[in-house]
């Protein structure tokens, strides 16, 4: 067991890309191209979309 799944949540919170946007006052389309950059950068840490921790 990793010290992850030992700490995970029983429920995951989660917010919207527009939610982001309201929240945090930027433009929805900046939102969306940042959340694009980190997807991307998710194989340098060993992670991928589907990963839990």
């Amino acid at each position: 067991m990793s010290i992850y799944s030992a700490c995970a949540p029983l429920h995951t919170l989660s917010l919207s890309s527009r939610e982001i946007a309201a929240l945090t006052g930027k433009r929805h389309d900046n939102i969306m191209r940042d959340i694009r950059v980190m997807l991307e950068q998710l194989p340098k840490f060993g992670l991928s979309r589907n990963s839990r921790h």
